[in-house]
């Protein structure tokens, strides 16, 4: 069995080099991740206090809401 050649060409010899940079540093990142976090927690804890008063009203008896 004979081989194979395989001939590469190329229309230019120009390169370009590109940089590759993050998007957010470190802090920028903990930052928007903590913020998010705080959100979401204070979403649940706003809602788990409202649940709460309603129910401790109905075990008091007090018809407000």
């Amino acid at each position: 069995m004979k081989g194979v050649e395989v001939y590469v060409y190329f229309a230019t010899t120009e390169v370009t080099m590109e940089e590759e940079r993050p998007l957010l540093d470190l802090p920028t990142l903990v930052a928007t991740i903590g913020g998010t976090i705080g959100i979401f927690l204070g979403w649940s804890i706003l809602d788990a206090a409202r649940v709460f008063s309603e129910w401790f009203h109905k075990l008091l008896g007090d018809k407000r809401t």
